[in-house]
């Protein structure tokens, strides 16, 4: 049996992970992954602070339909964000996450759909919300492959 060091649960030694917070139990590739998991909680507070600028941003939006819906996210966002951070070395933490990343992704969306039944659609519009969801990705399938290794999502 050996005993996680964050939280001193003890695990089967053959666990690589710490059943109850998720740490990594091997010290081979220990340094990378807490870097990166480190790296991660100052993505979120970023994000946070981001999702709450844009929010007082939105007041100033001249669309009232548009505000709206921006207010309503980016409002979802910064709670989603801010549970994640604070669960961040829980599964719930991860949960919190990827919700915020679909809500991110999900806003270009309904705003892409509202412009479409009132027929103000423009290409640069849609080339915004293309560009931006691969964008998004890049950064959510790796994330999601480290949340993955690490908490063994999957299994």
């Amino acid at each position: 049996m050996q005993k996680c060091r964050e939280c001193g649960k003890t695990n089967k030694d053959s666990m690589r992970f710490c059943i109850r917070c998720g740490a990594e139990l091997s010290e081979s590739s220990e340094n990378l992954s807490m870097t990166y998991h480190k790296i991660l909680r100052y993505i979120k507070v970023f994000l946070a602070l981001t999702a709450v600028t844009t929010f007082y941003m939105t007041f100033s939006n001249d669309f009232t339909i548009y505000r709206s819906i921006d207010q309503i996210f980016y409002l979802l966002e910064f709670i989603l964000i801010s549970l994640s951070f604070f669960y961040h070395n829980k599964k719930s933490g991860v949960i919190y996450f990827f919700l915020w990343g679909y809500a991110e992704l999900g806003l270009y969306f309904v705003i892409l759909l509202v412009a479409y039944n009132q027929g103000s659609v423009i290409a640069s519009m849609i080339d915004q919300i293309v560009s931006y969801t691969i964008g998004s990705m890049f950064f959510l399938i790796p994330t999601y492959l480290y949340y993955k290794k690490r908490y063994n999502l999957l299994s």
